[in-house]
């Protein structure tokens, strides 16, 4: 079983920072069968596609030193062709060899791990699994299996959208299909840590105010119970 996690990444900031901070983090420990690509708009050079790959040295020495992969795809980065742009990277990545996409953002930590272990626990079928926002499974962090993520990558269109995770819901449900039960996830600045961080595979670490620098550092502090 195989897993890419595809980020909805961006190179402006602050956006790159915390990008960065997630390739220094959760993203440069190195699991077997689990693959990242950070994607995201490509405004100069709209005809092209490019996969960039960079190498980031933690400064957790204990951590293992990982090649990160960024995929530029042919869109806007508006914020209402999110959807186009997660269209655009499940094209990119069809034809390699992967059973769940873990789609997610920039405000996330992903323990790589724990996530594949979570993902054999799943059918590898209509599998749609995410916390329920009302009707769709949150942006935040959902796992789809292939045959999900096709209805995704055949269906979306290009017409501007505001709300990519309730389309997501709403193809979803002209499919047949339900949101799986079972996601876990922690809101690091909304929820009761004193006694410590559930041992789970998603932590949203976006704050409740404009200063992302203070998601970067929930990064570093996740990383550190690790």
């Amino acid at each position: 079983m195989k897993i890419i996690i595809l980020v909805q990444g961006c190179e402006d900031y602050p956006y790159k920072a915390i990008q960065d901070a997630q390739m220094n983090t959760w993203d440069n420990v190195q699991v077997d069968n689990v693959d990242t690509y950070f994607y995201m708009g490509n405004d100069k050079h709209e005809e092209e596609t490019e996969l960039v790959v960079q190498t980031i040295v933690s400064p957790f020495k204990e951590k293992s030193v990982s090649k990160h992969k960024k995929i530029f795809v042919p869109c806007s980065e508006n914020y209402n062709m999110m959807h186009w742009r997660y269209k655009l990277a499940l094209d990119y990545i069809w034809n390699k060899d992967w059973d769940f996409i873990f789609r997610t953002n920039t405000s996330s930590y992903v323990d790589k791990q724990k996530l594949f272990n979570f993902a054999n626990t799943m059918l590898t079928e209509k599998c749609y699994c995410g916390i329920d926002g009302g009707g769709f499974a949150s942006g935040c962090g959902v796992l789809i299996s292939r045959d999900v993520a096709k209805i995704f990558k055949d269906q979306f269109d290009s017409h501007p959208t505001d709300s990519e995770d309730c389309l997501m819901g709403t193809y979803a449900t002209k499919n047949g299909i339900e949101i799986t039960k079972g996601a876990k996830r922690f809101d690091y600045y909304f929820a009761d840590h004193s006694n410590g961080l559930p041992n789970i595979y998603h932590y949203r670490c976006k704050s409740d105010t404009t200063d992302r620098t203070k998601d970067i550092q929930a990064f570093y502090d996740i990383h550190k119970t690790k």
